[in-house]
């Protein structure tokens, strides 16, 4: 039967990288077709050269003139290896080829080792799927190559002044700018892939008085730590006055700002893994095809989004990452399927080196009107501005509890803060009471969220 092997290569990739990557996996896959005993196979391999640069304020609190630089190249490799005699092998390392004992003939040595072969999990064998194009993503910089040490620092230089200018208590400690060149290269008997991108990521401290706050702004382009200062809304939020509001309508709304929703998102995607929905280890066990919300609740993952910070065509076992609505009209509709599922579903390409969960991009989405929209119809509410503790859900059990900063407003604005309040409930139960969301969706991290509200406050405990 005649097979298609399909590579597909991105033309501005790191000529470095991408031999280093092709060589490797060309070696084990000789290796392995000299092996009879091995009758099925795919490698995959990741390769990374990371850089950073760091800048900060010295003992006279004065910001450097000079950037710290320091740079390392990661490699990690796995083999999964099926046996004639119906058994599975395993090889994960982060070694060279060149280290010590690590030659191809010799790892292929260890697949078929005795001791080292297990059961086949569940009967599966390596993904066999024709992939003839995969979708392109945008998640290469193209002006990769031509940052320089300038532009880094002003960078840099630019979220110094900003934090100023926007907060005159405050000034940013310091600064590490992460650049990230990733080539992924996976192949087994019937394809070759390849796929190669960029990330960037900022994180350092910003201090407000004696108080300190750490932030991490994460992106797929260079420009995009200009231009989507996301993170910033950590420290700078709305100015709330200092008045305090002591008596609380319960029939007033509560909206959760986008920041609070995105946090609440990340907490969900274990909850929709097939292992854990069959175990019975999952609070939506059960619930497919159910309604577990308000038809405002929407919940997308999507590896395959543009530019987004985890898009990508594959998972670590050459599975082409599926778009899934997890979460429609408030109805569980689609979950996670690794691979060795025992089912005869088709998985769908969200499995990491380790053998995890790799989620995608997620997205809760938007509505149509704004904040200020909603207030105007209906009068006042109350808005979770930030977290005061980080989410902490249950996925057994579904029960959160959320920590909130919380303010009065109106349409004209803010009135007073209310302090910290407590949620602490099922999941499912803030779910059903989405009456609405805003249209002011923003990103933070690989999940994009807009404004949820809730159709009065009497979830929050003080």
């Amino acid at each position: 039967m005649f097979v298609q092997r399909v590579e597909v290569r991105n033309r501005i990739m790191n000529d470095a990288l991408q031999t280093t990557a092709v060589q490797w996996a060309a070696q084990l896959e000789s290796a392995i077709k000299e092996q009879p005993f091995i009758t099925n196979y795919d490698i995959s391999i990741e390769l990374s050269q990371r850089k950073q640069f760091s800048n900060g304020l010295d003992a006279r609190n004065r910001w450097g003139k000079s950037l710290q630089a320091g740079q390392d190249t990661q490699h990690r490799f796995q083999i999964r290896a099926f046996l004639q005699n119906g058994m599975f092998s395993f090889i994960q390392d982060v070694r060279r080829f060149a280290d010590g004992d690590q030659t191809p003939h010799k790892i292929v040595d260890l697949l078929v080792d005795p001791q080292k072969q297990l059961p086949n999990p569940n009967g599966s064998s390596s993904y066999k799927s024709n992939i003839h194009q995969l979708k392109p993503l945008e998640i290469f910089d193209p002006r990769f190559p031509h940052i320089d040490a300038t532009l880094r620092k002003e960078l840099l230089q630019e979220h110094f002044d900003m934090i100023i200018n926007m907060n005159k208590k405050s000034r940013l400690q310091s600064a590490i700018l992460t650049e990230i060149q990733m080539m992924r290269h996976v192949r087994n008997p019937v394809n070759v892939l390849s796929e190669q991108s960029t990330s960037f990521e900022l994180q350092g401290q910003v201090a407000t008085g004696i108080q300190r706050s750490d932030f991490r702004i994460t992106a797929r382009r260079f420009a995009d730590l200009c231009t989507h200062p996301y993170g910033w809304n950590e420290f700078y939020l709305p100015p709330v006055p200092n008045k305090t509001i002591s008596s609380i309508n319960p029939d007033w709304m509560l909206m959760l700002s986008p920041q609070v929703v995105a946090a609440i998102v990340e907490t969900l995607p274990p909850a929709f893994e097939l292992e854990r929905l069959e175990k019975g280890s999952s609070f939506l066990s059960g619930k497919q095809g159910t309604a577990v919300g308000s038809k405002r609740i929407h919940i997308i993952d999507d590896a395959t989004m543009l530019s987004g910070v985890n898009s990508r065509n594959f998972d670590s076992q050459g599975v082409l990452s599926k778009p899934l609505n997890l979460i429609a009209d408030g109805v569980f509709q689609d979950f996670y399927i690794p691979l060795d599922s025992n089912r005869t579903l088709e998985a769908t390409g969200h499995t990491d080196m380790n053998g995890q969960l790799w989620v995608g991009n997620l997205m809760s989405q938007m509505g149509r009107r704004s904040q200020n929209m909603v207030l105007a119809d209906k009068g006042e509410a109350l808005l979770a501005t930030h977290l005061a503790d980080a989410v902490n859900l249950n996925i057994e059990t579904g029960m959160i509890q959320l920590r909130l900063h919380v303010a009065h407003l109106t349409a004209k604005g803010f009135t007073g803060s209310v302090g910290v309040q407590t949620i602490h409930c099922p999941i499912l139960d803030i779910f059903a009471q989405v009456s609405e969301t805003a249209n002011d969706q923003n990103r933070y991290g690989h999940v994009d969220a807009s404004t949820w509200i809730l159709e009065d406050c009497r979830l929050l405990q003080s």
